[in-house]
């Protein structure tokens, strides 16, 4: 299922589809077996080849729930619970998280998906989406990758890069928990927030 005018995409082999529009983008809940969901991925990430370079053939590998630390988790449930805020859809440790990106503003989707059930969650992200949002993917992305960001740490200094131009204020929040997973991985923050002209922004392509 696709739509080019307002830019929801779902697998067209998804079953028993429950979809919502709002504010930020959409959000979905199916039922779709792993390979068929991987092939649509791939798929999807083939439009953009430059922009979906970062994806480790083992994010499709059944997660070891004994392994995961309990700050992800929490991390994870945070933001899964964000996303799919006004619902009552929960999640998983045993979840498989993937996302796409479909321009260079930060449009695309980030899915999870439970390989034993097919249960899949995707929330859709607009080209305009909020700070916060790009934010959380980018968390989510490196919760993922413990033991790799905690190599790059050792030889390199891994700050989080954050800049924001708005027409009056601006903001974002970090929670508690991503608080600590930057810590823990031992990130810096550098947060940057320009103030500029209305008219400059109304202007811009």
């Amino acid at each position: 299922m696709q739509s080019s005018s307002t830019q929801i995409e779902l697998p067209a082999g998804a079953t028993n589809v429950a979809l919502y529009r709002n504010g930020a983008g959409y959000i979905a809940r199916f039922n779709i077996d792993t390979p068929s969901l991987r092939s649509w991925i791939e798929k999807r990430r083939a439009l953009q080849p430059s922009l979906n370079l970062r994806n480790d053939d083992d994010e499709w590998l059944p997660k070891d729930t004994r392994a995961q630390s309990p700050e992800i988790d929490a991390l994870c449930d945070e933001i899964f619970r964000i996303r799919f805020l006004g619902t009552s859809w929960k999640y998983s440790p045993e979840m498989l998280q993937v996302h796409v990106t479909r321009s260079t503003r930060g449009g695309g989707y980030t899915v999870w998906h439970v390989s034993s059930t097919g249960d899949t969650y995707l929330s859709g992200e607009p080209d305009d989406a909020s700070v916060q949002q790009h934010v959380d993917s980018i968390l989510l992305w490196l919760s993922r990758r413990p033991c790799a960001i905690e190599e790059l740490c050792d030889d390199y200094d891994l700050t989080l890069h954050i800049a924001c131009w708005a027409s009056d204020t601006f903001g974002m929040h970090l929670t508690r928990d991503q608080t600590r997973l930057l810590g823990r991985l031992g990130i810096a923050i550098d947060y940057d927030g320009y103030v500029v002209d209305r008219k400059t922004i109304e202007r811009e392509p």
